[in-house]
């Protein structure tokens, strides 16, 4: 499976991004934990318009508080209506 296969051919600072549609009868958070079992820092983007999540992974990420307020900036910048509608955890 590609999650598995990520991490090592990752670059040392690199940051691999999912787009995760949770299977039918599994719930979220193992969803999220077959995806994360294999990076030491794992992020989940939820929007809430959308039943996707992203899933961002990497072996050093900012918290949850700090990536939501970079996320929020860029997409004020671009003037995205997203800018407000999403939320941002640690896996």
């Amino acid at each position: 499976r590609l999650p598995s296969l990520v991490p090592q051919h990752l670059h040392r600072d690199g940051i691999a991004l999912f787009n995760l549609l949770r299977p039918r009868g599994v719930s979220w958070s193992r969803a999220v934990a077959c995806v994360a079992q294999r990076f030491p820092e794992v992020r989940v983007i939820a929007l809430d318009d959308f039943e996707n999540r992203i899933v961002m992974a990497s072996r050093a990420l900012p918290p949850a508080r700090t990536l939501h307020a970079q996320l929020k900036g860029a997409l004020q910048q671009l003037g995205s209506w997203q800018a407000t509608r999403f939320h941002v955890r640690a896996a």
